[in-house]
């Protein structure tokens, strides 16, 4: 943290160590708290623990081991790491998943619109000519061509049948036609 271990020596006092909870820093301020009501004193320490603290909101994870030395080194190592120094990669992977998952659903919505455009535009166009040609309007009877080969077949029998409707009704006319005939014909002639 690039705090200083001990205060500075002033006239005849001696420098002291600045213990953790002392600390100006808040990470080693909060650790030692941490420390302290987990283990109540720093010698109930006896290995390696990890933990978990907040600041401000953001997660630490804190490891603490103890050393200890022949030579009356009895320290304890605490190493705090806060969650932001590795989570940011994972975050940024996570975000950037997020945005092709949309991609790929916006891309997946459109490719349905068009599909179901193309699919319903001749089922729409065939069931137009239907109604033309209940209504005796023959201009407008040609359904559009598909790809689709289910509703190109549908087309094509469409076509035939209205090809062979037209036949009969204009064999229909004329026979009713020569049958008018005939009969003003008839008239004329019992007139006569």
């Amino acid at each position: 943290t690039g705090e200083k271990a001990f205060t500075e020596a002033q006239g005849d006092k001696t420098p002291r160590r600045v213990y953790a909870y002392q600390s100006v820093t808040p990470v080693v301020q909060n650790a030692a708290e941490v420390l302290k009501e987990r283990f109540g004193d720093y010698d109930g320490i006896t290995g390696t623990e990890n933990l978990q603290f907040t600041i401000d909101g953001d997660r630490q994870f804190l490891q603490v081991s103890p050393f200890k030395d022949g030579h009356g080194i009895d320290w304890l190592i605490v190493v705090v790491i806060p969650e932001a120094d590795f989570m940011a990669h994972v975050n940024a992977t996570n975000r950037a998943t997020a945005y092709l998952l949309i991609g790929v659903l916006v891309l997946i919505i459109a490719s349905g619109i068009i599909a179901a455009h193309e699919i319903t535009r001749p089922i729409l166009r065939l069931s137009t000519s239907t109604r033309a040609m209940a209504e005796g309007k023959w201009t407008d009877t040609d359904p559009e061509d598909s790809r689709i080969d289910e509703i190109a077949d549908l087309g094509t029998s469409f076509k035939r049948m209205a090809g062979q409707l037209r036949q009969t009704l204009e064999s229909l006319s004329f026979e009713l036609s020569e049958h008018k005939q005939m009969e003003e014909s008839l008239r004329e002639s019992e007139e006569r």
